[in-house]
């Protein structure tokens, strides 16, 4: 592909990083943590993560042109830098909500079918989108019930817990977590959220229901692995809600 030939020769830094494990179909998902941790790194740079979220809005607006498992690996490293990357990657985001939710109904077979005339004539392809189905559900679902102030305050909670189970590491001598959960890390399981049964319209209730709301609270609290001792969180609509117990 010219394109990627082009980023990994004279692309900026981050560019050449993305572009070395997104085009690359041999690079397996369990492999690409060393990647995400670098590229994350890089967006502390407002131009690198400007020129990086160019690229990814190139490749999820252009399904046909990418395979299943670049368009499952740009969609997991926006997962990852929700929760890891710099603050300018919410912001960014928040840009491709169309690109992202338009890919809950992609399928690689039908767009290579229609792309190439031999695979009619073989019969057709498998379909190898629904992991990209699955995780565009995901990361919409998240982006439309939260704004970006409230995703910024859950990663500082995020970055709260890190520090505080860093210090009792090294005090302790305790190994700690894997706290990258976003992106393949450790299940640490349900996380006891507390619901506002005196509001109606909360997220939960409703035409979601009580069970999918409940879902994708979980999801999210995984997502950025907010695991609550002192406090709890209440969400209502797109607002996130901290107070003592």
């Amino acid at each position: 592909m010219l394109k990627s030939a082009y980023l990994k020769s004279f692309g900026c830094e981050i560019e050449r990083i993305a572009a070395k494990f997104l085009f690359d179909d041999t690079i397996c998902l369990e492999n690409l943590r060393p990647y995400d941790q670098q590229v994350a790194q890089l967006t502390q740079i407002e131009q690198e993560a400007r020129k990086l979220f160019d690229l990814l809005q190139n490749i999820l607006c252009r399904p046909a042109e990418y395979s299943p498992k670049c368009m499952h690996k740009s969609l997991m490293l926006i997962q990852y830098l929700l929760a890891h990357g710099s603050d300018f990657c919410v912001e960014y985001t928040y840009e491709l909500v169309l690109q992202i939710d338009f890919l809950q109904e992609y399928n690689s077979a039908v767009i290579m079918n229609e792309k190439n005339i031999l695979y009619k004539l073989k019969g057709g392809s498998a379909d190898e989108g629904e992991p990209v189905r699955n995780i565009s559900e995901e990361l919409t679902t998240l982006l439309k019930i939260n704004t970006t102030k409230s995703l910024l305050n859950m990663r500082a909670m995020n970055a709260l817990k890190m520090a505080q189970q860093e210090t009792s590491s090294s005090v302790g001598g305790g190994g700690g977590d894997d706290l990258l959960v976003g992106f393949g890390g450790v299940d640490h399981g349900a996380t006891k959220v507390r619901q506002n049964k005196a509001t109606a319209g909360g997220f939960g209730s409703g035409l979601a229901g009580k069970k999918k709301g409940e879902y994708y609270r979980n999801k999210m609290l995984h997502l950025f692995n907010v695991e609550l001792t002192s406090t709890k969180l209440l969400f209502i609509t797109s607002r996130v809600f901290v107070y003592p117990i």
